[in-house]
């Protein structure tokens, strides 16, 4: 899956293939930084300001803005925050479909078990 944003003359690219996402500065064409990011399905908030991405039964958030690359895999479980990652158990089955509101305010997940959510992008609390 492949994104491309544009916010105040800052052009990155991310590249997520479902085991890493790479953020690539497209002025200078330079990698930024890889993180691993095991997700099924990635979408990207309206803002930019984060990845939201979904493994099994559990919703992963990355800051495309925090540019500190782990430097292991034991590092980053760890320390996530640090890396501007964090992730919590979502639904009680494999989650397959992500979406973002219009407004960019609520991230809405699917399970397997025919159940949507409703969460809200600031508190991740479930509305």
């Amino acid at each position: 899956m492949n994104f491309l944003e544009s916010k105040n003359d800052l052009y990155y690219h991310l590249y997520t293939n479902g085991e890493r996402t790479e953020k690539w500065d497209l002025k200078t064409m330079k990698r930024v930084w890889t993180k691993p990011v095991w997700a099924l399905k990635s979408v990207l908030s309206k803002d930019g300001k984060y990845l939201f991405g979904c493994s099994e039964k559990t919703i992963s958030i990355t800051e495309t803005f925090n540019n500190e690359e782990p430097k292991s895999n034991l590092d980053l479980a760890l320390h996530p925050e640090k890396y501007g990652m964090r992730s919590f158990r979502a639904h009680d089955s494999p989650i397959h479909a992500l979406a973002i509101s219009p407004d960019g305010k609520t991230l809405f997940s699917g399970g397997k078990d025919w159940v949507i959510k409703k969460w809200n992008v600031e508190s991740l609390i479930q509305s």
